[in-house]
């Protein structure tokens, strides 16, 4: 598994590099292939590599063996390019890409922190500054994401706001006033919709929204912006007969 995660963290770096053009084009000609068709195959890698790591990192054996300072650095570096991007929604929110797929591993992580070392595991998230960086990134690029990942973020932030290490000095991993106000314009987003609407229970999130009421009272309640259709796209099964009830009411 840390393998894999070594193979697909270089893989991004070169990505990112400015010159993975230049590269696909020399692959291309050197054995004779069409530029698509190279293309779709290393997209094709990424996918794979990625839907493994999502699937095994479910699994606390997993997680106990993983080398999490490097998944971290990764996952920061993925949030930072998506944040600073301009790639087309359908590109950003490929559900089998790293700009989604990396929330996904941060939900995994730390629903196994208690399983884990949890003070190490929060420790390199204040280290790589992982928390402020998924606020920065859902501000700017929510609507990007579908329903299930929405949840995903919305448990992680949870899950580390419900660790000792967290309750011990929240200003750690929440550092700014901005970083607080961004929090609460995520329950404007999506988190209330998610809770009241689509299914996500309150108790898998409730040091999230504890937290939230507590910026609300310092800096105002956050404002209800109705989730746009692609990001209700995929919803849960529970969800969809709560919102069919709805109608039919």
């Amino acid at each position: 598994m840390n393998l894999a995660l070594r193979i697909l963290h270089k893989y991004k770096v070169l990505v990112r590099a400015g010159k993975f053009d230049d590269l696909i084009k020399a692959t291309a000609k050197k054995f004779t292939s069409e530029l698509h068709t190279v293309t779709d195959r290393c997209k094709i890698f990424e996918q794979s590599v990625g839907v493994l790591l999502k699937f095994a990192l479910q699994h606390v054996e997993a997680l106990q063996i993983m080398d999490v300072p490097e998944l971290l650095t990764h996952i920061r570096e993925v949030l930072k390019d998506a944040t600073d991007s301009n790639k087309a929604e359908t590109t950003g929110a490929d559900e089998k890409m790293q700009e989604t797929l990396v929330i996904h591993y941060l939900a995994s992580l730390s629903a196994k922190m208690e399983d884990m070392d949890e003070d190490a595991v929060m420790e390199n998230l204040e280290k790589e500054n992982i928390i402020p960086a998924l606020i920065t990134q859902l501000t700017k690029h929510y609507n990007w994401y579908k329903i299930e990942t929405l949840c995903a973020a919305s448990k992680f932030f949870s899950n580390c706001m419900a660790s000792e290490a967290f309750g011990a000095d929240k200003e750690k991993y929440i550092t700014s006033k901005e970083q607080q106000q961004g929090l609460i314009s995520l329950k404007g987003y999506f988190i209330a919709e998610l809770v009241s609407t689509y299914g996500l229970k309150k108790k898998d999130v409730q040091a999230l929204l504890d937290q939230l009421d507590k910026y609300e009272h310092v800096h105002g309640p956050a404002k209800i912006t109705p989730l746009k259709p692609k990001a209700t796209a995929a919803l849960p099964a529970a969800a969809t007969t709560k919102t069919e009830e709805q109608k039919e009411g």
